[in-house]
């Protein structure tokens, strides 16, 4: 098989997981079923399908999130628009059969500097300690160059690293540091169920996790002697 059979069977995984490819731009699924967005909104107009809602988004400089809604049968659907990334606290209403899609963006973004939640636009994108990471519990995904809740294909073996933040607990096993992160790397690039580790510099140990603040959101702590290292999507 060529690089080009290799790459067009690619896409294909990519369109059937995460969306679909509209005028070029490939437009990612976000994980929101069955709701619109009621906040900045930029406008809202009939469509037939996802994939006209998607092209019409990509036609307004604006517009970095689209929901499409179905129609009655026989009808056009609704197409909405907006001008952020969706964030947690946004208010919805509960509509049949809508998704959301977002385009994916080449810009690199992540680690950029912030000084809030604001300057983060992606999609479950935060400000921590001045760098646009993934929010709680997300991974980065290296690929599609945004946040995701999980990883399609494997995890990586690069790290987002999160100063002063801890996941309390749940604990696959610790380790000696010996005075560098990159031994805790190794060991959990190692274990395929560790998904990240937290190192405590006051006892030079690094605690091996498996499970992540989406799982458990109230162990997610700002904790000072803490720097917790969560592994990227291949």
């Amino acid at each position: 098989m060529n690089s080009s059979t290799r790459n067009l069977l690619w896409l294909a995984l990519v369109v059937l997981t995460w969306g679909h490819v509209t005028d070029g731009t490939l437009f990612k699924l976000l994980p929101l079923d069955d709701v619109m967005f009621t906040e900045d909104v930029l406008w809202e107009k009939p469509a037939r399908v996802e994939t006209e809602c998607s092209l019409m988004c990509a036609g307004d400089a604006r517009c970095v999130l689209s929901t499409f809604a179905p129609g009655p049968e026989g009808s056009a659907g609704r197409c909405r628009t907006h001008s952020k990334r969706q964030r947690p606290t946004w208010r919805t209403e509960a509509v049949s059969g809508a998704r959301t899609f977002t385009p994916v963006t080449t810009d690199k973004w992540i680690e950029k500097v912030c000084t809030s939640n604001s300057d983060c636009t992606e999609y479950m994108a935060a400000c921590y300690s001045g760098m646009c990471l993934c929010d709680g519990g997300f991974f980065f995904d290296n690929y599609l160059n945004g946040c995701t809740s999980t990883c399609t294909r494997n995890l990586g073996n690069s790290y987002l690293k999160y100063l002063g933040w801890d996941l309390f607990s749940h604990d696959l096993f610790s380790k000696k540091a010996y005075g560098t992160m990159s031994t805790c790397e190794h060991a959990c690039n190692a274990d395929h169920s560790c998904t990240a580790f937290s190192y405590l510099s006051h006892v030079d140990t690094c605690y091996f996790k498996q499970v992540t603040a989406q799982d458990y959101p109230k162990d997610w702590r700002v904790y000072n002697l803490s720097t917790h290292c969560r592994r990227t999507c291949a």
